[in-house]
């Protein structure tokens, strides 16, 4: 840094000295992109740029600058240095941060909610279409889940669908999605998948996961749920994101038809001629 006013010493949290680099001040993680910006300006390739960059602030452990980088040319054309104009953004980008991932977020759970489900189930269909792969949605509902909330009261009800959200995300891999659909419904993504069958052994693998007694505040709960599960390709939804999770949900209300605890995919249901009956 040539020269820079009180304001950015202010920002940085430090005294005013010599010989200080911008770079030494930015947070590791963004320095490599930061350096790519002014590498276009010094090579002539951008005559300005914008951004959003945490810096390290002795005071903060966040801080987030929003950076204006201007080139200086000399009167021969010649880059002379780089002008920049810096200002604090952290609380309102943290609370812009906030908005959007409530947006998109259960508030109870954490989970993902319907809008940001649909867009994954979206991006893993479009990817499954160039792969050749399979895309399963699981509707999950907890079997008589109102008695749990008459018997014991709302904040029991609560704790358990936490403690159920919890099981299931330790059968899912990483690339999976749980979602809360809305009560007591989940759906769970299973994309790029290599055969339709591969996902009976989750599905087995999340029934299994509640068949133990849970104990919230002293109280032992035995808890299970019904599941429907449709597949893409195989369903004939064609890439409809809709039609999916309804033939999802129709073969969760075959699943407690059945006696409940207990998974059930729409193509047996087909087989058996029980889509539309069951509809």
């Amino acid at each position: 840094i040539v020269s820079a006013n009180s304001g950015w010493w202010l920002l940085i949290g430090a005294t005013p000295t010599s010989d200080v680099s911008l770079m030494e001040h930015l947070n590791e993680e963004d320095r490599s992109a930061f350096e790519l910006h002014f590498l276009s300006l010094a090579t002539g390739k951008k005559d300005e740029f914008r951004g959003r960059y945490r810096f390290q602030s002795p005071a903060r452990s966040e801080q987030w600058l929003e950076c204006r980088f201007v080139v200086e040319r000399a009167e021969t054309g010649e880059i002379s240095g780089v002008r920049g104009v810096l200002r604090d953004i952290t609380k309102s980008y943290l609370q812009e941060r906030h908005i959007s991932y409530m947006a998109l977020h259960d508030a109870l759970t954490g989970l993902p909610n319907r809008v940001l489900l649909e867009d994954r189930i979206k991006q893993a269909i479009q990817q499954a279409a160039r792969t050749g792969n399979h895309v399963a949605v699981c509707f999950i509902d907890l079997d008589h889940f109102k008695n749990i909330n008459d018997a014991y009261g709302h904040k029991a009800g609560d704790a358990l669908l936490l403690t159920l959200a919890q099981l299931l995300k330790g059968c899912l891999r990483e690339g999976d999605t749980l979602a809360r659909w809305g009560g007591d419904e989940f759906v769970v993504l299973l994309p790029d998948l290599h055969s339709a069958d591969a996902v009976r052994q989750v599905a087995q693998k999340m029934v299994e996961s509640m068949r133990q007694t849970i104990v919230l505040d002293g109280l032992s709960i035995n808890a299970t749920f019904s599941m429907g599960i449709a597949v893409y390709p195989d369903d004939e939804c064609e890439g409809d994101i809709d039609s999916l999770l309804a033939r999802a949900d129709r073969a969760m209300f075959y699943a407690k038809s059945q006696g409940r605890n207990n998974f059930q995919l729409f193509a047996d249901m087909s087989s058996k001629g029980l889509g539309k009956k069951e509809l």
